[in-house]
């Protein structure tokens, strides 16, 4: 009889005071791990995506406007929502409409610019980065960002986050387009294609113009065979406008912009007459308003049409603490350089051709600490020059502006400079980026990340006396299948016997 009041007591607490840790192994990640789709209807709650394929109820996404007029800086205009992004859970999928629990609140017009929808990469347990994680880049439509939620787990650095060249992209041919057309091209003027920022009002013009405004990530201008292109300027950075070209020399495009405006074209070699890249001021730099840009790509030339220089992407990190693995590690997204290969010729004669640099993208990093062996990288790409005989013709592309970098808690390294421009360049230089520490950043990323235990679902229990009259050595078995919200797949269970 006192074996069996024992037993039930001890029955009765483990089902009311079962303790579960849930916390899995640590994950090991590298490569892709976001997905994304096309938005094409943002409504309050409801979202209607291009494809639902991956997606499931309870995953946290980001909507995040890819393209448009942000109507800030010194450009204003109509903002359509250019940067602006909202986090969120699905609650629901029918066909392609989510439902998601959070109404957005945002401008964003999928109707006439290009929104996407991205699957954050959100873990339950400690990280460890053993291969360079990367964006899918930028396509046109979908692509260019890495959003990774650690939760309030640490994640370890064995390799780099890396999204360089993961923005907008520019012409990616090289070589002897046959000379059809002076200038931008009409027809693929309001093309991702053409515009390779996020709107055209932010492109770099030709030298005659006005350098572009900031307010916006523009590639840089244009060169070309006429001589009314001249020397063409670089792209607005989101922070500061372009570099100003008053220069005729003709020269290749100009360099994109980041956070800082782009560089100018390095013409024949000999620098150019107009101005650097103003210093960036402050657009939308803080916590409370901050908006998500990727970097532009360079200009190109429209007679041999080089290939250019892609912008950066977007990197979002939600963790409790950055470390490495003893080594200097890297959250970087620099825009690339200015390509310089490929074969430039004209009535037979070699000439000097390279594309333009891209401009660096955006970071944003929410953690209680960021150990000093992590570096913060969102550089302007370099501008570059041909090797080779005295050629019939020099054009050289510009330089990309600087990025930006914001998190909780500073880096104790960062780099957010323009791109570097070589001896024989004659580019105007483009402007550095900004870094910026604002511990408001919690709110502005703010996701659920409690492990939700809706179910222990225990079965098969059994009392066991070990054969003996001893009270000390009994025990109950039983078994557990939990299910739940992020609960992991490994747990620790603690029993209270009420004792």
């Amino acid at each position: 009889m006192i074996m069996k009041n024992f037993t039930s007591k001890i029955l009765v607490t483990l089902c009311v005071s079962l303790l579960f840790l849930l916390n899995a192994q640590a994950q090991s990640i590298s490569g892709v791990v976001n997905s994304y789709t096309t938005v094409s209807a943002v409504s309050g709650t409801s979202v209607t995506v291009g494809s639902a394929a991956g997606l499931a109820v309870n995953d946290p996404v980001m909507i995040i406007q890819m393209t448009g007029i942000s109507g800030g800086g010194n450009t204003g205009g109509v903002d359509n929502g250019a940067g602006n992004f909202h986090l969120a859970k699905i609650t629901n999928i029918s066909g392609n409409v989510l439902t998601i629990d959070a109404s957005v609140s945002k401008t964003f017009t999928p109707a006439t610019e290009v929104v996407q929808l991205v699957r954050i990469a959100k873990y339950t347990s400690d990280v460890t980065v053993v291969g360079t994680v990367s964006a899918q880049p930028w396509n046109g439509s979908t692509g260019g960002v890495v959003f990774i939620d650690a939760c309030d787990n640490n994640i370890t650095l064995e390799a780099d986050i890396d999204a360089s060249g993961d923005g907008f992209f520019g012409r990616n041919t090289t070589g002897n387009f046959n000379v059809n057309n002076c200038g931008d091209s009409t027809a693929l003027v309001n093309t991702p294609e053409e515009n390779w920022g996020t709107d055209i009002t932010y492109a770099g013009g030709d030298f005659g113009n006005p350098a572009p405004l900031s307010g916006g990530t523009g590639r840089g201008g244009h060169g070309g065979c006429s001589a009314l292109q001249g020397a063409p300027d670089g792209g607005a950075g989101v922070g500061g406008d372009g570099a100003n070209s008053t220069d005729v020399t003709l020269g290749s495009g100009g360099g994109g912009g980041g956070y800082g405006g782009g560089g100018t074209s390095g013409g024949a070699g000999t620098l150019i007459s107009g101005s650097d890249a103003p210093a960036a001021g402050s657009v939308f730099d803080s916590a409370s308003n901050l908006r998500l840009f990727m970097g532009a790509s360079g200009g190109s030339e429209v007679e041999w049409a080089p290939a250019t220089g892609n912008g950066g992407g977007i990197v979002i990190i939600l963790a409790n603490n950055i470390t490495t693995d003893g080594a200097t590690r890297n959250i970087i997204s620099d825009g690339n350089d200015g390509p310089n290969s490929g074969t430039y010729t004209f009535a037979g004669d070699s000439s000097k051709v390279t594309g333009g640099a891209g401009g660096a993208g955006y970071i944003a990093v929410q953690a209680a600490s960021i150990s000093a062996q992590v570096n913060g990288f969102a550089r302007g790409g370099n501008a570059t020059t041909q090797p080779g005989p005295t050629p019939i013709f020099t054009e050289y592309g510009g330089p990309g502006g600087g990025g930006f970098i914001i998190s909780t808690t500073g880096f104790t390294t960062t780099a957010v400079t323009r791109g570097n421009i070589p001896a024989g360049n004659g580019a105007r230089q483009g402007a550095d980026g900004a870094v910026v520490t604002d511990g408001g950043l919690s709110t502005t990323f703010a996701i659920d990340c409690s492990n939700c235990l809706i179910n222990a679902n225990k079965t098969n229990e059994t009392c066991n006396n070990n054969l003996t009259r001893v009270r000390t050595d009994d025990y109950v078995s039983f078994d557990l299948n939990p299910t739940g919200i992020d609960i992991g797949t490994t747990y620790t269970v603690t029993a209270n016997n009420g004792g």
